[in-house]
């Protein structure tokens, strides 16, 4: 399965959200990491255990310097979401507080590809 885009950038991307999810979980909890193929897309999912999120904060997710942390710039989350539109794809969240959240990115699948370098 491949995707077309630059690995350098949909790395930054899983460690935005990594990073994320680890720091909803301050006490602890379980992280995972999931790929799969839904029809022409290829789905990456992030689901942790942590805080989780309110439906205003979901709205807000990838606004420039908006954040749900104490500490943090609201650019990492603003920064996966112009990556991951500029290769074709997009994101989805479910989350409910107290829960954990649920960061999907899909992006299109290239058929025919080969890896180009890492």
């Amino acid at each position: 399965m491949y995707i077309s885009g630059e690995a350098a950038k949909l790395h930054q991307c899983l460690i935005n959200v990594i990073k994320n999810g680890i720091e909803a979980m301050p006490e602890g909890g379980q992280l995972s990491v999931s790929l799969k193929k839904l029809g022409s897309e290829a789905w990456l999912s992030v689901t942790d255990s942590g805080t989780g999120m309110s439906e205003e904060q979901l709205e807000r997710l990838g606004t420039p310097f908006y954040t749900t942390k104490d500490k943090g710039t609201g650019l990492g989350t603003m920064v996966v979401y112009s990556i991951v539109r500029a290769m074709g794809g997009e994101i989805k969240v479910k989350s409910e507080e107290n829960k954990g959240t649920s960061f999907t990115i899909a992006l299109p699948i290239v058929q025919n590809s080969q890896p180009k370098g890492t």
